[in-house]
C-alpha cells in the first residue's frame, strides 16, 4: 500500500503501532515538502500550514551554557510551605505561570492515565489557558520521560526559563539524548534534588484535590518516583503490616543478601534482584533520606513505628 493510502487509513480508524512504522517515510516525505517550499514562496504561500524542522527549534536548548535558578528558587521558597496556594496563579508573575504550566502537563497526563480523565481541571487550565488537553497530555508524558533520566520531576523545574515552552511542549523529542546530556552539563540533575520535594507536593496537593486522597496512592504501580518520600515509606509500611517492624528488616535493602536457589545454591541477590522499585530502594538505602521522610511525617512516626522498631 503506497503511503497516500496508509496516511488515509490511518486518518479514519489510527492505529497507534502502525503510525510509529511511518515515521522515517513521513519524515522524508515532510523534508521533500519543505525543501520545495524553500524553492517557489507563492507555493509556501498557497499552504495552508508550516513545516519545521523540530531539531532546529530545539537547538537553542543548546546555547545555553550555564544554570541559573534564582527566579524558580524564589517560587520555591513563597510556596513550599503552602502548595495549596501555588495553584493560584498570578498572572504578572511570569516565572510562576511557567512552572504552573510544566507541572500542569504532567498532571494532565496523571489524571488520564490514572483516572481516564480527558478534561483539564479549571484549576490547572488556568495555567495554560486555551491549550488543548491532547497536546498537555503528550507533553506531559515527555516531561516525565525525561525528567527521570535527569533526577526526578523537580528537574522539570530546573529547566532555563528563556526557552519559549512550546518548544519543550512540542520539539524537544521524549528521547533526544543531546538535549539530557547538555542538561546534565549544566547542573539540571544537581538542581533536580533542590526541587524535587517541592514539585512532588505540588503534584500530590492537585490529584488529591478532586479526588479521593487513597487515589493519589495508585501512582505507585507505575510513577513511584512522583510520590513523596514519606508516601512511599507509609505504603512500605502498611504493606509489611502497619506496625512492628524491625529495623533491620529495613535497613537489609542497604546490600545484597543470601537467597538459596532452586538448585540448593547460596545466591547473593540485591533488593531490586528482588522485585523493590528502584526508587523506594534509593530512599532506604539512604540514612538521611530516610530519617527525613520519617520526621516529615507525623502519621507514620505515630501509626506505623514506635521508639524501638524503623525509626
Amino acid at each position: 500500500m503506497c503511503l497516500c493510502k496508509q496516511i488515509k487509513a490511518l486518518a479514519s480508524a489510527f492505529d497507534e503501532l502502525e503510525a510509529e512504522r511511518l515515521v522515517a517515510a513521513l519524515n522524508s516525505h515532510l523534508q521533500a515538502i519543505r525543501d520545495f517550499c524553500t524553492k517557489s514562496k507563492s507555493l509556501a504561500n498557497g499552504l495552508r500550514y508550516e513545516i519545521g524542522d523540530k531539531q532546529q527549534l530545539s537547538s537553542k536548548i543548546s546555547t545555553r551554557t550555564s544554570l541559573d535558578t534564582t527566579r524558580q528558587e524564589r517560587i520555591l521558597r513563597a510556596f513550599q510551605a503552602k502548595p495549596s496556594q501555588f495553584w493560584q496563579p498570578v498572572d504578572d508573575d511570569a516565572t510562576h505561570m511557567e512552572l504552573g504550566r510544566r507541572l500542569a502537563c504532567v498532571l494532565v497526563y496523571l489524571r488520564y492515565r490514572l483516572f481516564n480523565e480527558v478534561h483539564v481541571p479549571s484549576a490547572i487550565s488556568l495555567f495554560a489557558p486555551g491549550a488543548k488537553s491532547t497536546d498537555l497530555r503528550y507533553a506531559g508524558k515527555k516531561f516525565i520521560g525525561i525528567s527521570r533520566q535527569l533526577g526526578g520531576i523537580g528537574s522539570l523545574l530546573s529547566f532555563p526559563l528563556d526557552i519559549p515552552s512550546s518548544t519543550y511542549e512540542r520539539y524537544v523529542p521524549g528521547a533526544d539524548q543531546k538535549v539530557v546530556e547538555h542538561f546534565k552539563s549544566i547542573g539540571v540533575v544537581q538542581k533536580a534534588q533542590l526541587f524535587d520535594r517541592f514539585a512532588k507536593d505540588l503534584v500530590k496537593h492537585q490529584l488529591q484535590d478532586e479526588h479521593p486522597p487513597s487515589s493519589y496512592y495508585a501512582l505507585a504501580a507505575e510513577y513511584d518516583d512522583l510520590l513523596t518520600d514519606a508516601d512511599q515509606l507509609l505504603l512500605l509500611f502498611r504493606a509489611l503490616g502497619g506496625a512492628d517492624i524491625p529495623d533491620f528488616l529495613i535497613r537489609s535493602v542497604q546490600g545484597p543478601q543470601l537467597r538459596w536457589e532452586d538448585d540448593g545454591q547460596l545466591r547473593q541477590i540485591d533488593a531490586r534482584q528482588a522485585g523493590l522499585p528502584s526508587e523506594l530502594c534509593c530512599l532506604l538505602s539512604s540514612d538521611d533520606r530516610r530519617e527525613q521522610a520519617l520526621a516529615s511525617s507525623q502519621f507514620i512516626l505515630q501509626e506505623a513505628t514506635n521508639e524501638d522498631y524503623a525509626s
